[in-house]
């Protein structure tokens, strides 16, 4: 777990270096898509935070771990509903090159987290002392 949650710290700040320097991941040069992407920062910040304070937490086996778990769990639902509704009103996904992938598997991303955070952690909470 702690390994995935440094993978999604990783990947988030590694997507708006490459967003912000390059076009590799920008799926679209039209500005009403760059003007949306650029209203994710904070969000994705929120995320890589609450992701990296569970990891640390959960190496610590910190009752607070369990807690933050969620909150990044929350958060990536939230991040993966915004950006494939995004992507469904737009006709997005219908552009299949390697941006719009590297965007699906974000999207797919925001929605296993959870599904793999949530469990594992209201499974385990007794070890973490809840």
């Amino acid at each position: 777990m702690v390994a995935w949650l440094w993978l999604t710290v990783a990947w988030t700040a590694t997507y708006w270096i490459l967003f912000f320097t390059t076009t590799v991941v920008q799926t679209s040069s039209d500005t009403a898509y760059l003007d949306f992407e650029r209203a994710f920062p904070a969000a994705d910040a929120w995320l890589a935070f609450a992701s990296a304070w569970c990891a640390i937490n959960c190496a610590r086996r910190r009752p607070q771990a369990v807690l933050w778990a969620l909150v990044a769990s929350g958060a990536s639902v939230y991040l993966g509903c915004m950006d494939t509704l995004y992507n469904l009103e737009h006709v997005k996904y219908a552009s299949v090159d390697a941006g719009m992938i590297l965007e699906m598997l974000i999207n797919l991303s925001s929605f296993a987290s959870p599904v793999i955070l949530i469990p594992y952690f209201w499974r385990h909470r007794r070890w973490f002392g809840v």
